[in-house]
């Protein structure tokens, strides 16, 4: 993402890559281990990931 001028020059991978599965499992993870929520259908997942990735893109997006 950095390559293709998505992100900005000076982001860190590590962090934009943290960010993301921090976005992308947030509590979710966590409630389901405490049998609190069922497990995501795969619709939901999906839909998990692209929001997860928009909102990583949005935060570490190259300015225009």
């Amino acid at each position: 993402m950095i390559a293709t001028g998505r992100f900005a020059p000076d982001t860190d991978p590590a962090e934009a890559a943290e960010t993301y599965v921090s976005l992308l499992f947030g509590e979710g993870q966590m409630r389901q281990a405490l049998g609190r929520q069922a497990p995501l259908t795969p619709p939901q997942i999906a839909a998990r990931a692209e929001r997860a990735f928009a909102l990583t893109r949005r935060l570490f997006a190259s300015a225009p």
